[in-house]
């Protein structure tokens, strides 16, 4: 399928379901996935696909930073999850946001269950504290679906909103686990700024992209 077959497009609402069992094949076998379940063996897919669910309503859908690829089929083989200047909700009404919270809750807790919520949330908190306080886009996740890893689609979901960031003058951070994804991302203009704490059985790695009006100066602006 050539790259004029397929297009870049916000999800709607409508695709919630589809956009998390995506993401939820993406990371079936993903070790920093893993180790949000507390480093527990394989996972069934349907608690994978609830966690997706939860991380795509708080915020990202409603704010319309959910990018997905369609192909000439109209199905979805790729999606990138992000949060807009660093903030997950954005320009996002407070009714919806209380609603979206609340389910997004229900859908960790089906998940996860009490115990291991309280145990995602520590580990997120940990990763959040390696995050710089200036605005930003912040790439949440990133998947392609297992049968067409290998043409470009995540490179094409990249280019898709970085050229938005590029556009506003706002650098893009995320966390990359793997050598794999690193190497992607530093062919998209991220570089590696700090190592985060691991966990087992994977190295995460903050990368940052400078904003256009600063890149080529040879200083690394995190703040």
């Amino acid at each position: 399928m050539s790259e004029q077959d397929l297009c870049v497009a916000p999800a709607g609402r409508h695709d919630l379901d589809a956009v998390a069992s995506l993401l939820a094949r993406a990371f079936a076998e993903d070790v920093p996935m893993r180790a949000f379940f507390r480093g527990e063996g394989p996972v069934a897919p349907e608690r994978h696909v609830e966690v997706f669910r939860g991380m795509l309503l708080e915020g990202p859908l409603a704010s319309g930073t959910v990018d997905v690829v369609r192909d000439s089929t109209g199905g979805i083989a790729a999606a990138a999850v992000w949060h807009a200047r660093g903030a997950s909700w954005h320009g996002v009404s407070g009714l919806r946001r209380l609603a979206d919270t609340l389910h997004a809750l229900a859908c960790y807790w089906r998940g996860m269950g009490a115990g291991g919520l309280g145990h995602a949330m520590m580990l997120q908190r940990a990763i959040d504290a390696y995050a710089p306080s200036a605005p930003y886009w912040y790439l949440k996740v990133i998947g392609v679906d297992p049968d067409r890893r290998g043409q470009g689609l995540g490179g094409l979901l990249l280019s898709h909103r970085l050229r938005m960031a590029d556009e506003d003058d706002l650098p893009a951070y995320l966390e990359s686990s793997s050598r794999r994804t690193g190497a992607l991302y530093r062919r998209h203009g991220f570089v590696p700024v700090r190592s985060i704490t691991p966990w087992a059985g994977g190295q995460p790695w903050a990368m940052w992209r400078e904003r256009v009006s600063l890149r080529g100066d040879g200083v690394i602006h995190l703040a």
